[in-house]
């Protein structure tokens, strides 16, 4: 087991990679009419003109899976309990969550219920093609599609877990609950441990196999780390608890979270993290973009943001 080393003090890290991506401040944000007023929990597209975002229990009222054609967003399905979607084209996209829509599909036509896992929290899923396919949960639940049926596979703990995400079929990272898993190809095993400390990692995600992030808290305390494709180390946070990220390389990575502090959206530029003015604070809870001029957020309330950058 790995466990990570923590550095004396907050360390900037320097990255290099893309520098044509556009300034973070030249993006204008435009507040786009939802359908629906339920919370949004997830977005991801196959295009600019098809995109999908679901929505996750909240006070027992059920959310809503919405789909973007390009033009508006519309309500596609109501009454679901859903945490995370992701896919492999438009018409191989999986939506995930608990109770009697655990696992979704939809195979460019219409959404189906898979297999259920009774009494699982489903609330990352990821994958590399349409027959590897994993999904982790609560109380240290990982499920894998193997292109016919889901099963569950060994995790090696029993820790709540929230994100998924990596490079290839042997290189899948985890983050969860005091803890980053990994996955080498053919077993999971614990490759930093933050114990005793009580920590949410509740995003991981990265450019490359050398460039991988977790964020998360420990109470008010906001946490980041950094993989460098050796070892984890803690670095420079956001200034807010950030959700879920994306990015397209590493000097353009997105956060978005809860807004103690600013709007609850922030960039990493390779040097340092910024917070970003898209308007009123507000719980933005997913992020997503066909490219990195052209940014979707979603979040609490329905909420729809569209970000593009300026000419």
């Amino acid at each position: 087991m790995r466990r990570i080393a923590i550095l004396p003090a907050f360390v900037i890290l320097t990255a290099c990679g893309d520098s044509t991506a556009p300034s973070p401040h030249t993006f204008v944000w435009t507040s786009v009419p939802s359908p629906t007023t339920k919370r949004l929990q997830s977005i991801w597209g196959s295009s600019p003109t098809n995109i999908w975002a679901v929505g996750e229990a909240l006070s027992n009222q059920t959310g809503d899976i919405i789909h973007y054609n390009g033009t508006s967003w519309s309500t596609v399905m109501t009454g679901t309990f859903l945490s995370s979607v992701w896919g492999t084209s438009a018409s191989d996209v999986w939506a995930v969550g608990c109770c009697d829509n655990e696992i979704m599909h939809f195979n460019g036509t219409a959404w189906s219920n898979s297999t259920p896992f009774p009494g699982v929290l489903l609330q990352g899923v990821w994958g590399t093609s349409p027959s590897n396919v994993w999904s982790v949960g609560t109380g240290g639940t990982i499920l894998h599609y193997d292109g016919m049926t889901w099963s569950s596979v060994a995790s090696g703990t029993t820790a709540d877990l929230f994100s998924v995400w990596g490079t290839s079929s042997s290189n899948v990272w985890v983050a969860g609950q005091d803890m980053i898993l990994h996955y080498d190809g053919s077993s999971w095993s614990v490759n930093f441990d933050y114990r005793p400390f009580a920590v949410l990692l509740t995003s991981v995600w990265g450019s490359s196999a050398t460039d991988v992030w977790a964020l998360g808290s420990a109470g008010i305390r906001v946490l980041a780390f950094h993989y460098d494709g050796s070892v984890w180390s803690e670095a420079s946070p956001p200034v807010s608890r950030m959700i879920s990220m994306w990015g397209t390389g590493p000097t353009n990575l997105w956060a978005v979270g809860v807004a103690e502090i600013g709007t609850g959206v922030s960039h990493w530029d390779g040097n340092s993290w910024t917070s970003i003015d898209v308007g009123s604070p507000q719980g933005r809870l997913g992020i997503w973009g066909s490219s990195d001029s052209n940014i979707w957020i979603v979040g609490s309330q329905g909420s729809i943001l569209h970000g593009r950058a300026a000419n």
